[in-house]
């Protein structure tokens, strides 16, 4: 899916729609800028459950299920006011509920009778139960189905990363908007701070494969060699920091040396 080009330094708000409530939360998690987008990691990945049945879910459950979406509404909930996205998925055994908080707009994602896999946490109680924020995208009937094999080297579950989040924005919102932003090309406008000969011999992955592998990792080992590369990218920061306020010192007169010309002055 092509978006438009969004700059590492640009605001936020050039390339995003905010409410009030999500610029407070932004502003609250340290989010500005598109780098700071980039910059705000998973703090963990949710791994998508076995696929099931919706008739045999229970609350607590992470879950991916196939079928059929429809009853698509926006709205408000009744206490809170918050908006809210609203759909039903049915499969052969039965339907549920689908609520997308804060985020009404991924109701607008999907059309009527459409087919979608939905991976997420069930909520609400026995008798009432409903998906939570899943990540739910368009599906080939043919693939899809309870006891489907995966195609030959794909691994049949997922990682979707979670963010930490702000009231007011969830971490649904923040992984739709990392994926737009990358989908967008904005990770080949990025320097990498770290040299390429230090990168070889420390054997670390560039800034662009790093900041996809946190962001959409295909296999937990690679999250976690992004987070190392990100780790020592810290270090090297403050390395350097430090190295160039001690060639700055080294470059001043020292204290004995100004005092003793000082004195050589007073003669």
């Amino acid at each position: 899916m092509y978006h438009a080009l969004m700059r590492p330094d640009d605001a936020l708000h050039l390339h995003f729609r905010f409410t009030p409530p999500q610029v407070s939360a932004l502003t609250r998690l340290g989010i500005t800028s598109v780098h700071d987008l980039l910059y705000h990691f998973p703090s963990r990945y949710d791994q998508g459950g076995d696929e099931s049945a919706i008739a045999g879910l229970v609350a607590g459950q992470e879950a991916t299920l196939f079928g059929t979406i429809g009853k698509l509404d926006t709205r408000r909930s009744w206490k809170r006011r918050i908006p809210v996205g609203e759909a039903t998925l049915h499969d052969a055994s039965g339907a549920i509920k689908i609520m997308w908080f804060h985020q009404p707009y991924l109701a607008k994602k999907f059309s009527e009778g459409q087919f979608v896999k939905a991976v997420g946490q069930i909520g609400g109680k026995d008798g009432k139960l409903y998906l939570a924020n899943p990540h739910v995208e368009p599906a080939d009937p043919a693939d899809g189905g309870l006891f489907a094999e995966p195609a030959h080297g794909e691994e049949k579950r997922s990682l979707f990363p979670v963010y930490p989040e702000s009231r007011g924005v969830t971490s649904l919102w923040l992984r739709h908007a990392i994926t737009k932003v990358i989908e967008s090309g904005t990770l080949e406008m990025i320097d990498d701070p770290i040299p390429e000969e230090t990168r070889s011999r420390y054997h670390l992955p560039d800034i662009r494969q790093s900041l996809d592998a946190i962001h959409r990792p295909e296999k937990i080992a690679q999250a976690e060699g992004a987070r190392k590369r990100f780790a020592f990218e810290e270090m090297y920061a403050v390395q350097v920091v430090r190295a160039i306020e001690r060639a700055h010192n080294e470059s001043q007169p020292s204290f004995e040396m100004t005092d003793a010309r000082s004195k050589t002055a007073a003669f």
